[in-house]
């Protein structure tokens, strides 16, 4: 808990010999955007909670554990989304690599309003996207259901809509951790 609290901190470009951050490192600052070094091998999924002006998480190229896809941070395979910047897009389209998207990864983005998930998507974890109150709409390319821990959607608008692929709905319905979920089937 490095910074936690600072509420004048709005952008930082963490030292070069930094090798890792750690739990709610940056939690609750007023963060804009975070440069992160090529030699940060671990980053704590929950560093940058409540930041909730956070923008942008960029990653040095030379960086062999870490990238960043348009603000997002990802493992360096870009298979994996570990974090969304609570600020980030309004509409978002995951880039076909990510497989995974990490427990907590769009926690508290109340302004994501819209997002595709690609066919490519395997796993969503817990909690994913706690607290998107604003998220009505999920688009999911992808005909069998991805793995979901039950509490995947918790906290989301009560007016969250899943769109799946046409001929897919009861393969949704079907599994246990999806039939709750308002799933509509894409024209």
């Amino acid at each position: 808990q490095a910074f936690f609290f600072s509420e004048k901190l709005e952008n930082i470009s963490i030292p070069d010999d930094c090798r890792s951050i750690g739990w709610e490192s940056f939690s609750a600052c007023s963060l804009i955007s975070v440069n992160i070094p090529r030699n940060v091998s671990f980053i704590d999924k929950l560093a940058f909670n409540r930041c909730y002006k956070l923008v942008s998480i960029n990653v040095d190229s030379e960086n062999r554990w870490y990238a960043s896809i348009d603000g997002m941070l990802c493992d360096k395979k870009q298979e994996t989304l570990i974090y969304y910047p609570a600020a980030g897009k309004k509409i978002i389209n995951i880039p076909n690599t990510v497989k995974e998207i990490n427990e907590y990864a769009f926690k508290h983005c109340t302004s994501l309003t819209s997002m595709l998930l690609p066919k490519s998507i395997a796993g969503i974890g817990d909690n994913a996207f706690t607290g998107c109150t604003n998220l009505t709409k999920i688009y999911i390319n992808r005909e069998e259901p991805p793995f979901i821990e039950k509490r995947t959607f918790y906290r989301t608008n009560g007016e969250l809509v899943i769109y799946v692929p046409k001929g897919c709905k009861e393969r949704y319905k079907n599994s246990e951790t999806w039939r709750t979920l308002n799933i509509i089937e894409m024209e």
